[in-house]
């Protein structure tokens, strides 16, 4: 028998746990930012969610107001199982069948939930983390998908086309419908993945000195638009795939630690 997980979990304790994690030193009022606070009642549909007043400015507020779960149609524990889920890395298809939802419900609190996190991971205390870390920066490029809807095309027994333009080979831009992606990967930490209407120097500088702080080491691929990267005020490395070398020892310790197979793994 199957039992999903959002079925046998403690509303209330749902709710406790996102007390604890939002209000570590006290409830705050979200909009002036007061702890003079006092409680004003449960919500009348979700009994377990507090309502709350402000002292100081007069406003209300619930546990999930200015949060990811405000408005939502799924209750809280519907949303802390989808969290549990996407860190065990389980896919949008398992997902959508353990809540017993359909895939573009399943899809758009995933695309939520990142969005969130994105929001939280500022710039400034990104850089901070990655100060003199060895960082990997190669480039890959996306081509659109098929035009229409692939599905109804197959079952008329006719080929799928692609949304792209035929004979462009090489590196690629977004008006020519080979979308570049530009990633950056902390070796055991954080990733970062921009999607760019080109792959040059002056497009990916500005987005390498927001993020990263000076001093970190880069390992990158051959590809000249890096070569400037050591002026910027990093220390650069660099792999020749194009002779085949995809990694290198460069102290004797055994360990090629000059790659960049993080970043090509993801």
């Amino acid at each position: 028998m199957l039992i999903q997980l959002h079925k046998i979990l403690d509303v209330a304790q749902c709710y406790d746990i996102l007390r604890t994690t939002r209000w570590e030193d006290g409830v705050t009022c979200p909009t002036c930012g007061s702890k003079e606070i006092v409680k004003n009642g449960k919500d009348p549909i979700q009994k377990e969610c507090q309502h709350y007043n402000c002292k100081s400015c007069g406003a209300y507020f619930d546990d999930v107001t200015d949060t990811i779960f405000s408005g939502s149609h799924q209750g809280i524990h519907q949303w802390i199982t989808v969290l549990y889920l996407m860190n065990l890395n389980v896919s949008m298809r398992q997902i959508a069948s353990e809540l017993d939802f359909s895939g573009e419900t399943a899809q758009s609190m995933c695309a939520t939930i990142r969005e969130g996190v994105v929001k939280k991971s500022l710039i400034p205390s990104l850089a901070e983390r990655l100060r003199l870390t060895a960082r990997a920066a190669p480039e890959c490029y996306v081509v659109s998908g098929h035009k229409g809807q692939p599905h109804n095309v197959i079952k008329a027994g006719r080929k799928l086309r692609r949304r792209r333009l035929k004979d462009k080979r090489g590196r690629g831009t977004s008006a020519d419908e080979k979308n570049p992606v530009f990633g950056m990967v902390q070796r055991g930490g954080l990733v970062s993945l921009k999607v760019l209407p080109n792959v040059q120097r002056i497009t990916i500088k500005p987005i390498i000195e927001a993020h990263v702080e000076k001093g970190s080491t880069f390992y990158t691929d051959e590809y000249n638009i890096y070569n400037k990267v050591a002026s910027w005020g990093y220390e650069h490395k660099t792999v020749n795939y194009g002779e085949g070398e995809y990694a290198r020892d460069e102290d004797g310790d055994g360990k090629y630690e000059v790659h960049c197979n993080t970043q090509e793994g993801i």
